[in-house]
């Protein structure tokens, strides 16, 4: 499968010239605590008719990067990320990382975002949005087997 980004267009590899780093999100969006009657969602996350989930980032991050030396400046804000189930071949992707990029990609094959973007992305998020992601994988996996206690 190849990388899309966001636009739809082929992902290239792309060099970050500078980032903004973590923004305030909008105080409207209460991200503070884990939603009981959501299903397991993080507060603030939206289950779409599809059965994807929108999850709104506490923090936004934004990028600006160039896509070659002599490409105009270009800057993206990912205020929210949509994930979607995982498939057959998204767990073997999964399975086949790297110890330390499971997580990332796990988040990358959820949301339809290529591993190298994501991963940019990923370093720039703030630990309470990766862990709000993490709880969303958790989502579609489910709660495993129940031991009867």
């Amino acid at each position: 499968m190849a990388d899309i980004n966001p636009a739809g267009r082929r992902a290239i590899d792309v060099e970050i010239i500078d980032e903004a780093g973590p923004v305030e999100a909008d105080p409207a969006v209460d991200l503070v605590a884990e939603d009981e009657t959501g299903g397991g969602l993080p507060r603030g996350a939206v289950r779409l008719a599809d059965g994807s989930v929108r999850l709104p980032l506490r923090y936004p991050v934004k990028m600006v990067y160039k896509t070659s030396a002599d490409a105009p400046t270009k800057t993206e804000e990912y205020n929210e990320l949509t994930f979607h189930r995982l498939l057959g071949a998204d767990m073997r992707a999964i399975s086949d990382a790297d110890a330390g990029s499971k997580a990332v990609m796990a988040i990358a094959r959820s949301t339809r975002l290529g591993f190298g973007l994501m991963s940019r992305l990923f370093d720039r998020m703030d630990a309470a949005d990766t862990v709000a992601a993490g709880v969303v994988i958790g989502h579609f996996l489910g709660n495993g087997l129940k031991t009867g206690r």
